[in-house]
């Protein structure tokens, strides 16, 4: 029996922790409210990795130009993906949190063709579609019913969005500067454009009534697990595979969470869910293999 490489045992790690950043972080949400535990993790991560950065080689932009499109990475990548991130899990499910993420090469590939950098061919427009539709009937618009687990999911929809966004303005400074300078200055600048959202969320801290302490070890490991230690281990397995092996392991990512949320949360996947699922599953397989373009994009700097 062959024995798994290391890079492998690195992905699934990584979609793991992916997986339970959504359960982990809805109970974080639940007693600390979105915007502080938003707050927690942009400003913890962000610490760390200004610790971090030049130990790894991150540099500062070399002119304004570059800093402005950084900053506009801090804004898709950070604040408006964590933000929309962390809103739609005080509203939805960690499962649904998980099914509309893995849409996320879809998208980046829609935004793609719309920046020029790819062509859009029928199997691409056709896996985008898909994808929209699964996740709009998981959110519950098929019916145009708006319910609080509808604009958790929508919120989901925006984060993704944002995310691919991201993937694709970052891809030039990527490559000019590397990953981890990209991540330093998005999670910094980000933290800046959340400060003024973010901060009243510290008046949960003056409310009334005990929480756990082991509310301590569950926003500590969000910072560090699903945040960080992901973050190398992708960058680890990256090093080992294409980008498109990589980037297949995000089918794992609902399945872990389903897992995990299932006997912690109690949630029950309904069949909307699986049908959901499947749509935008089949999605992200045609558009991402459109033409025989097997490349996915498998960097995932900033986590959801």
């Amino acid at each position: 029996m062959r024995r798994l490489r290391p890079e492998i045992w690195a992905l699934l790690a990584v979609q793991l922790l992916f997986g339970s950043n959504a359960v982990v972080g809805r109970i974080n949400v639940f007693w600390l409210g979105p915007r502080l535990m938003l707050l927690v993790r942009v400003v913890g991560a962000t610490l760390v990795f200004l610790a971090l950065a030049r130990p790894l080689g991150a540099v500062r932009p070399g002119s304004r130009r570059e800093a402005l499109w950084l900053a506009l990475c801090g804004l898709l990548g950070v604040a408006l993906n964590q933000g929309l991130y962390m809103t739609g899990l005080s509203l939805s499910s960690a499962t649904n949190a998980t099914i509309i993420g893995t849409s996320v090469p879809v998208f980046t590939a829609a935004f793609a063709v719309a920046a020029g950098d790819e062509r859009l061919s029928w199997r691409r427009a056709l896996g985008i579609g898909l994808a929209l539709a699964g996740a709009l009937s998981l959110a519950g618009l098929d019916g145009l019913r708006l319910g609080r687990a509808s604009l958790g999911d929508l919120c989901f929809l925006g984060n993704s969005l944002s995310y691919s966004g991201y993937l694709v303005v970052s891809r030039r400074l990527v490559r000019r500067h590397g990953a981890m300078t990209v991540v330093v200055w998005s999670f910094a600048l980000g933290a800046i454009f959340l400060l003024p959202y973010d901060l009243p969320g510290l008046r949960v801290l003056g409310e009334p009534g005990p929480r756990p302490l082991w509310l301590v070890g569950t926003v500590a490991y969000v910072i560090l697990f699903p945040t960080l230690l992901a973050y190398f281990l992708n960058a680890f397995a990256l090093g080992k595979v294409d980008s498109s092996t990589a980037a297949s392991f995000i089918y794992l990512q609902p399945i872990f969470a389903v897992a995990l949320a299932v006997p912690i949360l109690g949630e029950r996947p309904s069949p909307r869910t699986g049908a959901a699922a499947l749509l935008i599953f089949l999605g992200v397989l045609l558009s991402t293999r459109a033409d025989g373009d097997t490349r996915l994009p498998a960097a995932q700097p900033v986590p959801p």
